[in-house]
């Protein structure tokens, strides 16, 4: 006789990716329902959990409440409130040495050309400019974190069915794993990923128009 029981969702989203993503339709993912925007791709199925993973923003030096650190956090409050559950990475500095910078060799060919026609102000500060390191940030302890829920939880057998919110790529193994427990996986957001596509049940592409109704 075949189980009358609703088909277990839980949803992973892979915050930054899904962010960016969205800003390119002009959606902002930090006004979003995030109850509705599961229950809408998730259709028939039940909702069982929605996992969101970011990297938590550093103070930044000389600064103990930056904008950008306080309207996360204020937003990972809110997504709490929905009953969301938040996993945080880590998100580290580093610096790209002034070899490795493109920008690094037109500002060196700028001086070359037009020293004679520069101050001597303003030639310093462009060789200044070409020995300083460019400081970047990476996110640490996502995705690796994303892959960790994903299989792990397909192995417990705590889910039916997969979405993963993400356009990344290197899902594609963890992907590849939950089908290989039996389980339904989709892939959706704005960007695509041929990749991701073709090891998803589905790759729901979603449009701005999609989100209708479905803000805060």
């Amino acid at each position: 006789m075949p189980s009358t029981l609703p088909v277990r969702a839980v949803f992973f989203i892979d915050g930054s990716n899904w962010y960016h993503a969205l800003k390119k339709i002009g959606v902002r993912s930090d006004r979003l329902d995030y109850q509705k925007v599961a229950r809408k791709l998730a259709e028939h199925r039940e909702v069982r959990a929605i996992h969101y993973y970011v990297g938590a923003l550093p103070r930044m030096p000389g600064q103990r409440n930056h904008p950008h650190t306080v309207r996360q956090r204020e937003f990972l409050r809110e997504l709490r409130a929905q009953g969301v559950q938040v996993f945080l990475g880590r998100v580290v500095r580093n610096y790209m040495p002034p070899n490795k910078n493109p920008a690094v060799e037109t500002l060196r060919h700028l001086l070359a050309e037009e020293r004679a026609s520069l101050s001597e102000r303003a030639a310093e500060e462009i060789a200044r400019l070409c020995r300083m390191p460019l400081p970047y940030y990476i996110e640490k302890q996502v995705d690796t974190r994303i892959t960790a829920d994903l299989i792990g939880m397909a192995h417990r057998g705590e889910y039916d069915a997969a979405y993963l919110l993400s356009a990344d790529s290197d899902f594609v193994p963890a992907l590849n794993e939950a089908k290989s427990r039996g389980k339904l996986v989709f892939a959706a957001g704005p960007g695509q990923s041929a990749q991701l596509a073709a090891a998803a049940d589905n790759f729901i592409r979603l449009k701005t128009d999609w989100f209708s109704g479905l803000r805060l």
